[in-house]
């Protein structure tokens, strides 16, 4: 889910139950009553304090790509390998891996 805030995010923060993921931090400008002033959009997730890392990559994954959306890369590659678009989808499965890590390494602290 995309979120704004004025003020630079956490990548994880702790809420009781679970942890809030951002990651995609951005910073934008928001015209308020004619006055500009910087921002942070995000892409963020709730993660529960029982997801496993396998867990935590799909629903990581899930915020860019639904479940039809990813079998229809893999049909597409396998159609095509040169299929550009499932070259994209593996860079953020590999970010999404390198995010949980770090999330799975939050939850240990």
């Amino acid at each position: 889910m995309k979120v704004q805030s004025n003020t630079l995010p956490n990548e994880v923060e702790a809420l009781q139950g679970g942890y809030l993921v951002r990651f995609n931090i951005v910073p934008i400008k928001v015209i308020h009553m004619e006055v500009t002033q910087d921002a942070f959009e995000y892409d963020e997730v709730k993660i529960e304090l029982s997801d496993t890392r396998s867990e935590i990559i799909d629903k990581i994954i899930f915020i860019k790509y639904s479940k039809s959306a990813e079998i229809s890369l893999i049909n597409n590659f396998n159609a095509d390998n040169a299929y550009l678009p499932y070259q994209e989808y593996q860079k953020f499965r590999i970010f999404a891996k390198e995010l949980a890590d770090r999330v799975m390494l939050f939850k240990q602290n």
